[in-house]
């Protein structure tokens, strides 16, 4: 199993996060001499590779996502995946309809996962999520095919909506939710569940 991401070098961060408060030139400023403000250098970066701002998209929208700079998702590279998903716990929107969010988790990089997680809890798939991959259920394990999963996701959505708003972890749910994403089982007797 290898790692999702790879954390540029600090130093490389640190350059990206200082150009990043440039707006309109991505470039890192250095004085060339302290007694003399007009004496600076300008180390121009290259955008594509250090620039924060346009590093991730609302899935549906395709507008700007603003992360903080000095994060890992802002500053991370993918190895190997063709996109990254995360879910983030404060979004809040900001003029042009782009959006500034903390606390992202990525996601597993599969688009059937995201599809699958989004119909569990109720949230259509959206349009703009490539569902073309040529081996979905070999991606996703190998117990079920992916049709088997979202139907399966969709009788775990309905038994959701049956339940009462009580936070009681129903053992029989998360057992559901196991085979659909081709995890272990609870433990039937035992004390805690997986680890």
């Amino acid at each position: 199993m290898h790692s999702l991401i790879a954390d540029i070098p600090v130093g490389a961060r640190i350059l990206a996060a200082l150009a990043c408060g440039h707006r309109k030139k991505h470039v890192v400023t250095v004085s060339k001499d302290v007694d003399d403000e007009n004496s600076c250098v300008e180390l121009q970066l290259v955008p594509s590779e250090t620039r924060f701002v346009d590093r991730w998209t609302h899935l549906e929208s395709k507008s700007k996502v603003f992360v903080d700079n000095c994060s890992i998702p802002a500053s991370a590279y993918d190895t190997g995946a063709k996109q990254l998903f995360s879910c983030c716990a404060s979004y809040l929107e900001v003029k042009g309809g782009n959006a500034k969010v903390e606390g992202l988790t990525f996601l597993p990089p599969d688009p059937h996962f995201l599809a699958l997680a989004l119909t569990c809890v109720g949230f259509p798939i959206p349009s703009t999520l490539s569902l073309c991959s040529s081996h979905p259920d070999k991606e996703l394990g190998p117990s079920l095919s992916y049709h088997d999963r979202h139907h399966e996701a969709l009788l775990f959505r309905s038994q959701m909506n049956e339940r009462s708003d009580t936070l009681i972890c129903d053992k029989n749910l998360v057992n559901d939710l196991c085979e659909i994403f081709d995890l272990e089982p609870w433990p039937v007797h035992g004390d805690s569940g997986p680890s």
